[in-house]
């Protein structure tokens, strides 16, 4: 959710990528009904840690790290024209247990979207024949 609220505070219209083998597709203005959409985004979520930058195991399948699942996305985007965004969504450290009226300390807020540090890669396919 972060990184769709993050697409969509920057003014982009977001929508499903699961057609083209994504997460999301950003259309500009009008969404949609008015023009295809410029970017197919990958999200991945990466450790709490801030000096680790690996991806949670569990999280993501085994292909998002291959050179096959990349060469693919790469194909796809390019035959619907649309370039490609690797955002990786690092969440906060957990949050710190806050007491209640009571004195005890059961009750946790979750993090506010904010602190969730996000970073974008725009990959372009490597055409020998460009100019």
């Amino acid at each position: 959710y972060a990184a769709y609220y993050y697409y969509r505070a920057k003014g982009w219209v977001v929508r499903s990528g699961i057609k083209f083998g994504t997460d999301f597709l950003l259309y500009g203005r009008g969404g949609p009904a008015r023009s295809h959409s410029q970017y197919s985004v990958v999200v991945r979520r990466l450790s709490g840690d801030a000096d680790d930058g690996e991806e949670l195991p569990h999280e993501q399948p085994h292909l998002s790290r291959s050179w096959q699942y990349m060469a693919a996305l790469s194909r796809v985007c390019t035959q619907t024209r649309k370039s490609l965004i690797m955002c990786s969504v690092r969440p906060p450290p957990p949050p710190g247990e806050m007491p209640d009226a009571a004195g005890d300390t059961g009750l946790s807020l979750p993090p506010d979207l904010s602190q969730y540090e996000i970073q974008e890669v725009l990959v372009e396919r490597f055409d020998a024949n460009a100019k």
